[in-house]
């Protein structure tokens, strides 16, 4: 059994922080909710949010072996059905977090 099993987390917010936060409890062995006030996952990096820093079509300037979990299998982004990161330049999105549009 983990020190952590059975225990219960709060991460509140769903941007990168948070879900790193979150991927790591869960490791750990926590019962973890997550709390995202819109609609959407991301934090800063919701291009639609009235708060973002983010305009329509930036890109990141580090590259994805730097900035994925190292331990996680990322595929490379098929369509913009699967991934925003495919959708930033088509102005199209299918990924949502929250109550149904």
């Amino acid at each position: 059994m983990r020190l952590a099993d059975g225990a219960r987390v709060a991460v509140v917010g769903a941007g990168p922080g948070g879900l790193v936060a979150a991927k790591h409890a869960i490791e750990a062995g926590f019962d973890v909710t997550v709390f995202e006030a819109s609609d959407d996952l991301g934090g800063q990096w919701h291009t639609t949010a009235a708060h973002s820093g983010i305009w329509p079509g930036m890109r990141t300037n580090t590259s994805r072996a730097m900035t994925a979990f190292s331990d996680l299998d990322t595929p490379r982004p098929t369509t913009c059905t699967r991934w925003r990161s495919s959708c930033r330049s088509s102005g199209r999105s299918s990924v949502h977090a929250g109550r149904p549009r």
